[in-house]
């Protein structure tokens, strides 16, 4: 049976050299049967030896805290006596500046008071040449 390789390598989106150690991945074939399951090294890759050649997907089922878990399946080919090597990108999930949203929280707060004063003289303008 001809069979070949599969190499993920996973890093970070922002910093290719920062690899991703413990990301749970799970290989499928096209009806969906796991055929494999594994977790990336400290070197951020897993492989799959020995997979008999055809298309596959792969699933992203864990990821590491602080970063958002890849909600796409990736399909991938195995060639006969050939490695396929994917790098996967994970995005940080972002951090909140809680001094920001405070700050813009203020200022638009400001903006509607404002608009709500020029709406209550608006309103008493037309109310005036109304009497």
């Amino acid at each position: 049976m001809k069979k070949g390789t599969i190499k993920i390598i996973k890093t970070d989106k922002e910093d290719n050299n920062k690899k991703l150690e413990n990301v749970m991945f799970r290989l499928l074939d096209q009806e969906n049967n796991i055929i494999r399951e594994g977790v990336t090294n400290k070197q951020g890759e897993l492989i799959f030896n020995n997979i008999l050649i055809g298309t596959y997907k792969i699933a992203e089922i864990k990821t590491n805290e602080n970063y958002i878990l890849l909600d796409e399946e990736i399909e991938v080919q195995v060639n006969y006596d050939e490695v396929n090597e994917i790098v996967i990108k994970n995005e940080k999930v972002k951090e909140i500046n809680q001094e920001k949203v405070e700050e813009i929280e203020q200022e638009e707060t400001e903006k509607i008071e404002e608009i709500h004063e020029e709406v209550e003289e608006k309103c008493e303008e037309i109310h005036e040449e109304v009497e």
